[in-house]
């Protein structure tokens, strides 16, 4: 939260609130105080995430990266529809990932409670819940006037979000050489 302010100050009519994505009463809370505004939303961005982290759980028991980077989305587009209809013409885009190629969505154990933890597999199907909740979404929203995307950043190595990854995993995956030049 306090990232977030420091990045959009001086930002008109920008307000941070908190809100944890893997913490369903988060989203539950900031959802209530936003919908009891009586605003439209016009545009909502659903780029939250995390990627390629060791198995962690969430409260609930739902593997981390599947918990951030779908359901809590999942849930937050869902308790803000009434103010997206409300804005006739709304806009959803979900923040995905090409690496949805990387893996289907695991029905029979999405959460690796059976099968061996893949971190790279698991960032895969969270990605790829992305972009089948995209396609629903704007098939099941259009006549409602909210339209869905989704769309994938590239890979940007300036960021936290690999955090996770040992030098052995970016080559691994092929954003370095094994002497450590860019690829």
């Amino acid at each position: 939260t306090e990232k977030a302010k420091q990045n959009l100050e001086g930002i008109a009519n920008v307000e941070v609130e908190h809100m944890n994505l893997t913490e369903s009463a988060t989203i539950v809370a900031f959802t209530e105080k936003f919908n009891a505004s009586g605003r439209p939303l016009h545009l909502l961005i659903n780029n939250a995430g995390i990627m390629w982290t060791p198995l962690q759980r969430d409260g609930r028991g739902y593997e981390s990266q599947f918990a951030t980077n779908h359901l809590g989305h999942f849930q937050l587009t869902a308790n803000l529809w009434e103010a997206l209809k409300k804005a006739n013409g709304a806009r959803v885009v979900n923040v995905s990932s090409s690496a949805h190629h990387t893996s289907p969505i695991h029905f029979n154990d999405v959460n690796y409670n059976h099968k061996e933890y893949d971190k790279f597999e698991a960032y895969g199907q969270s990605k790829t819940a992305n972009v089948l909740f995209t396609v629903e979404l704007d098939k099941r929203a259009q006549p409602f006037g909210v339209r869905s995307f989704a769309i994938h950043p590239g890979l940007i190595m300036a960021t936290n979000l690999s955090r996770s990854l040992t030098f052995e995993d970016f080559v691994a995956i092929g954003a370095v050489h094994p002497d450590g030049t860019p690829n």
